[in-house]
């Protein structure tokens, strides 16, 4: 995929997606299926030396009582050509496109939330449905 931003070509792929953790909590004795809290973190990793980007997203769900029902977490590896050009050695920082951040934080929330779906199917938690959200609302860990 090329994303082409202010005059910035980034070329990136999915390169492997791996499943990290997935716990899923013994259906409580009083439950409603119609209330669900999500919490998302996603953090981003780098090797420039293989010109990688890891994501680690990572969703849990809580119940309207806040107790915690499940978590899953994700790692997915982009390979980015070019990586080294958007590193800033002094302030030891990569500096991507909005954009770009954009892009690979969409395509790895889709990615856990299906993995979530697929995983929930068929347990209590089989209409907890990660909802939509901005990834541009979303603070990063770097």
């Amino acid at each position: 995929m090329y994303l082409i931003m202010d005059k910035t070509v980034v070329k990136f792929q999915i390169e492997n997606i791996e499943i990290n953790q997935i716990k899923v909590s013994p259906q409580p004795l009083i439950f409603s299926q119609e209330n669900y809290e999500f919490q998302l973190n996603v953090e981003h990793l780098f090797n420039v030396e293989e010109e990688t980007v890891m994501v680690i997203t990572s969703g849990s769900v809580h119940s309207d009582k806040k107790e915690h029902l499940a978590e899953v977490m994700i790692n997915v590896f982009y390979r980015v050509d070019n990586l080294k050009n958007f590193e800033n050695k002094k302030e030891k920082k990569m500096e991507f496109p909005e954009d770009f951040t954009t892009a690979i934080n969409a395509v790895s929330i889709s990615t856990l939330r299906g993995i979530m779906f697929s995983q929930f199917r068929g347990t209590y938690l089989h209409n907890a449905i990660l909802p939509v959200v901005s990834p541009k609302s979303l603070q990063i860990a770097k």
